[in-house]
């Protein structure tokens, strides 16, 4: 499981800074090689927090291979 290491609010923007763990980290690495684009983050807000859901479109399978 991955933890929420810091949350920091300065001014305008939030940033959220996450550990992962090492397969969650090599899951990233190999899929972040596929990703052709992000969209609007989309924010939930809980009671006691928050989620962030970051939409990515991946590339098709044959660009990713040549």
């Amino acid at each position: 499981m991955s933890d929420v290491e810091l949350i920091e609010f300065n001014g305008n923007t939030v940033t959220v800074t996450v550990v992962l763990e090492d397969e969650d980290m090599a899951n990233l690495k190999r899929d972040w090689g596929r990703v052709k684009g992000c969209q609007t983050p989309l924010i939930g807000t809980y009671k006691n927090g928050f989620s962030v859901f970051i939409p990515w479109m991946l590339k098709e399978k044959e660009q990713v291979e040549g």
